[in-house]
C-alpha cells in the first residue's frame, strides 16, 4: 500500500464518528487474517488447454 493511499485513508477517518472509526479497524484486522483460497492460474492452465490462445485476449 503507497503512502498516500495510507495517508486517504487517515484523512477519510478523521471526518468520522468514533464507532465508524472501530467498524473500519475492525474490518483492517480481519483482512489481515483472511486467507487466500482458490486454485493458481497455473493449476488451472492445464484443464483448460482446450480454450484457443486468441479466445483467452478477448
Amino acid at each position: 500500500m503507497s503512502l498516500s493511499t495510507i495517508d486517504e485513508i487517515v484523512e477519510q477517518l478523521k471526518s468520522m464518528p468514533q464507532h465508524l472509526q472501530y467498524q473500519v479497524l475492525e474490518f483492517a484486522q480481519k483482512l489481515l487474517k483472511t486467507e487466500v483460497r482458490g486454485i493458481s492460474g497455473k493449476q488451472l492452465l492445464p484443464q483448460n488447454s482446450c480454450i484457443k490462445p486468441p479466445l483467452l485476449r478477448g
